[in-house]
């Protein structure tokens, strides 16, 4: 039951990590300029005045240039901060304020960033290993973001390569779904 889930997610998790070391750096870099021009078509990442995101590490799909995009526009940047225990909070981002402190070596802003209070339509991108064609998302495993989107009605954004796309992850009942993905094909929206 539980137990069967939990070994599938891990299983699951490992082949998709063997997939994404797999690929060659010409696709990475095609796949994340084409999603960022896909993000960048978004109303919702247009109008927004704030922005919760997290900064892309290693190959995951990359946010950075949505960073300097979202500043060069003037929008508040936020940066998720791990507390322990699956609860994490977003913190300010200041222009050139990066710094591997965090838990897991997360980039995460200088600690004495004001704190962002999350609050109903808040723009947020999501981090995941890969997600399925109906939005939900096999994450890194420690749950953070699934009890952090339960606080607010946020517009979650999902970003992910379309040849990770699978028909289902293995999902458990606190699995969260994003409202949109984008991939470097196409963008998806879910009710």
């Amino acid at each position: 039951m539980i137990t069967d889930i939990v070994n599938k997610k891990k299983e699951f998790r490992n082949s998709i990590k063997r997939q994404i070391k797999a690929f060659d750096e010409n696709y990475l870099e095609t796949s994340n300029y084409m999603i960022f021009q896909n993000a960048m078509k978004l109303p919702e990442i247009a109008d927004c005045d704030r922005i919760l995101i997290y900064c892309s590490m290693g190959r995951e799909v990359d946010t950075r240039r949505i960073i300097d995009a979202m500043f060069a526009s003037g929008k508040t940047v936020a940066l998720p901060v791990c507390e322990g225990e699956g609860i994490m909070h977003f913190s300010e981002l200041r222009p050139g304020g990066l710094k591997v402190e965090g838990m897991y070596g997360i980039l995460e802003p200088e600690k004495d960033s004001p704190v962002i209070t999350p609050r109903d339509g808040d723009v947020i991108l999501v981090p995941a290993l890969t997600f399925d064609k109906n939005g939900y998302r096999m994450g890194k495993g420690s749950g953070y973001y699934d009890r952090f989107l339960k606080k607010r009605d946020f517009i979650s954004i999902g970003l992910a390569r379309d040849r990770l796309l699978v028909d289902s992850v293995p999902r458990q009942e606190h699995d969260m779904q994003v409202k949109i993905l984008v991939t470097d094909r196409d963008i998806l929206r879910f009710s």
